[in-house]
């Protein structure tokens, strides 16, 4: 079978979703309500800004690092609150909590942040995990071929 490459670059397309049931955050969700987290596949443009983010957080750590190497643990504390992890939390978890705040579809990704990330993967590490496990699972199927979004326009059905 050949590429079609003119049917490719003619179809619309849109980000795969998913349901993650998080029942360990049960506590943290509306009471009657599920506790679910909505994801979505990322596009190859955000997995390129996502590892740039984890690059970018490795490079100011170490400047800042640098620059507090003779200060106080709690200054050294400070720096590493702004940066969204500690010495111990290894590279791909970082990555994985910029993952998480990019592929986010719901509870609101407006009221996400890199501390939230961070006290998730501290605290609910194996939630943590399904959550980015499923972002990626999905970007790694691609996006949903053929779904055109709406216009935004409605005609009528009725008498006018």
């Amino acid at each position: 079978m050949e590429f079609d490459k003119e049917r490719f670059l003619k179809a619309g397309f849109v980000p795969r979703e998913a349901d993650v049931a998080v029942p360990a955050l049960r506590d943290f969700f509306s009471p009657g309500s599920e506790p679910i987290w909505r994801v979505r596949s990322l596009s190859g443009h955000e997995i390129a800004r996502v590892n740039d983010k984890m690059e970018n957080t490795r490079k100011v750590r170490a400047i800042l690092e640098g620059l507090v190497s003779n200060d106080t643990a709690e200054v050294k504390n400070a720096v590493a609150s702004i940066v969204g992890n500690t010495e111990e939390t290894p590279a791909d978890a970082v990555r994985r909590m910029h993952l998480l705040l990019a592929g986010t579809v719901s509870p609101d990704p407006k009221t996400l942040d890199i501390d939230l990330a961070s006290r998730l993967l501290q605290f609910f590490g194996v939630t943590f995990y399904a959550i980015t496990n499923k972002i990626l699972e999905l970007s790694g199927r691609g996006y949903v071929p053929g779904k055109e979004q709406p216009s935004g326009t409605t005609t009528g059905s009725g008498p006018e």
